[in-house]
C-alpha cells in the first residue's frame, strides 16, 4: 500500500477533533487505539490529530486492554450463597491476610518495646565474702 492510500485510509478512520466537538466519543477512542495497535498510525500522529496528550492515549490503551481481558474471562455463575465473584473473593482474602500479618507484626513490636522499656531485673548485691 502506497503512502497516499495509507494516508487517505487513516484520515477516514479517525475524524479530526473540531471546536464544536471538544469531547472524543467512544468510537473515536476505539479507532484511535486500534490505529496505534495495528501500526496504521504512530501514537504521536493520533494525539496530534485528536488534540490530546500522549498520557491520555496511553490511558485509553490501558482501559481497552483491561476491557478485552475482562470480556475474554469465562463467565462465572454465582451460586445463591455467594455474593462476590471468585476473583473478587480471592482479592479480598489476600487483603485480609495482609492486614492480619501487619496486626501480628504490630503486636510483636509492642511486646518487644514493652520488654525494652521495662527496668531490667535487679541482681542481688554481692554479700560479704565467705572465708
Amino acid at each position: 500500500m502506497d503512502k497516499a492510500t495509507l494516508k487517505k485510509t487513516t484520515e477516514t478512520m479517525i475524524p479530526r477533533k473540531t471546536a464544536a466537538s471538544p469531547a472524543v466519543d467512544a468510537w473515536c477512542r476505539c479507532r484511535a487505539v486500534l490505529a496505534v495497535w495495528t501500526e496504521r498510525q504512530k501514537p504521536a500522529q493520533v494525539c496530534r490529530e485528536l488534540g490530546i496528550a500522549q498520557a491520555l492515549l496511553n490511558h485509553w490503551q490501558q482501559r481497552a486492554l483491561e476491557g478485552m481481558l475482562q470480556g475474554l474471562e469465562p463467565q462465572v455463575k454465582l451460586t445463591a450463597g455467594l455474593a462476590l465473584s471468585p476473583r473478587l473473593q480471592a482479592l479480598l482474602e489476600r487483603k485480609h491476610q495482609t492486614v492480619q500479618r501487619r496486626q501480628a507484626r504490630s503486636i510483636r513490636l509492642e511486646q518487644r518495646l514493652h520488654r525494652l522499656q521495662s527496668p531490667p531485673p535487679v541482681a542481688p548485691a554481692p554479700g560479704p565474702a565467705k572465708p
